[in-house]
């Protein structure tokens, strides 16, 4: 367990401009002693470009042990996470650290991979996704009385062990009900509820953890606004497009133009299939020929080829259904 103790050499660091985040990940581990306590916080990743990174103030394994009058000692990683988030929105934040051989030693303990020594779980959450990219998994948003949307959480698969990062940028406006896509290391994000209906795209990296918007959410042009969709990627001429299908907007009136061909049922679903042209910020409409699914949300649309998905269930006018389709895609148009 980590020593404490008042007679370790403490240094004090003054960081102004914080608004944005510090730009640091936290480690911690248990204390023995008292369950639900932590070990002491030490600073497990300090991320390029931010601000700790450009003032090199902070190092990798100093030991947090207070942020303005709040003591970071004997508590939990979740709750100094908090603490340092509410304190760094000041735009100023005084750190009190200890950088000797007791913090080096504790956080070389810690930072080996270790499903028990680490006490990172994210807060319980619905109506979420999350997406693999090499050896973990991307948890964004949902719903929950203390999900932040400011930080991407991260599940190690090797190791069973959970992580976050903050992130910068502007998130997405839909945080739940969302559709989501991984191309490479980037996240691709549709539509959503968060205030309302939504029908914007954005984007982040899993390497800078930068949030981009591509296509804004606006009532200037289709896809309709919507939650509970699905969103497949398609290739075509060795470009990455993203397909959109289906989806709900609730009670909410339609207030995007309504795309040709497509029907819109009277409890707010529709079966919209649209493009989104990553390289030009292009919304297309392809031709759709074949037998169209009716209006739907809340279905499953899975990718068995680089151009083939088979849609099964989801909710319609008329209730549940079991119904499975074999739809294709080309360049111009859709065959379901």
């Amino acid at each position: 367990m980590a020593d404490t103790s008042n007679n370790r050499k403490a240094l004090q660091i003054e960081l102004t401009g914080t608004t944005e985040g510090l730009g640091i990940t936290t480690i911690s581990g248990h204390n023995p002693n008292k369950p639900g306590e932590g070990s002491g916080i030490y600073i497990k990743d300090i991320l390029t470009g931010r601000l700790a990174h450009k003032n090199g103030l902070l190092k990798i394994g100093d030991q947090l042990l207070q942020a303005n009058d709040e003591s970071l000692v004997g508590i939990s990683n979740e709750r100094a996470v908090e603490i340092l988030r509410f304190c760094a929105a000041t735009d100023s934040i005084s750190l009190l650290i200890a950088r000797d051989e007791i913090a080096q030693a504790e956080y070389q303990r810690l930072s080996i991979p270790n499903k028990e020594q680490s006490d990172y779980q994210p807060v319980k959450r619905s109506r979420h996704s999350t997406v693999k990219i090499g050896d973990h998994l991307y948890m964004w948003g949902g719903v929950g009385s203390r999900v932040h949307y400011d930080v991407m959480e991260m599940y190690h698969l090797p190791t069973g062990a959970w992580d976050q990062k903050p992130t910068t940028g502007t998130p997405p406006p839909g945080t739940w009900d969302y559709s989501s896509v991984a191309i490479g290391k980037d996240i691709y994000y549709f539509g959503g509820f968060g205030n309302g209906f939504h029908n914007n795209v954005h984007c982040i990296n899993v390497d800078s953890f930068n949030w981009r918007e591509l296509s804004p959410s606006s009532s200037d042009h289709s896809p309709m606004m919507k939650a509970n969709c699905a969103m497949v990627l398609a290739h075509f001429d060795g470009e990455d497009y993203l397909i959109i299908f289906g989806g709900s907007r609730g009670s909410y009136s339609i207030n995007t133009p309504k795309q040709p061909d497509a029907q819109y049922s009277a409890d707010g679903r529709c079966n919209e299939i649209h493009y989104y042209r990553i390289l030009s910020d292009q919304w297309i409409s392809p031709v759709v020929t074949g037998d169209r699914p009716p209006p739907i949300s809340h279905f499953t649309l899975t990718l068995v080829t680089n151009n083939t998905a088979v849609m099964f269930g989801g909710s319609t006018y008329n209730g549940a259904n079991n119904k499975l389709y074999m739809i294709s895609f080309t360049k111009t148009s859709v065959l379901s």
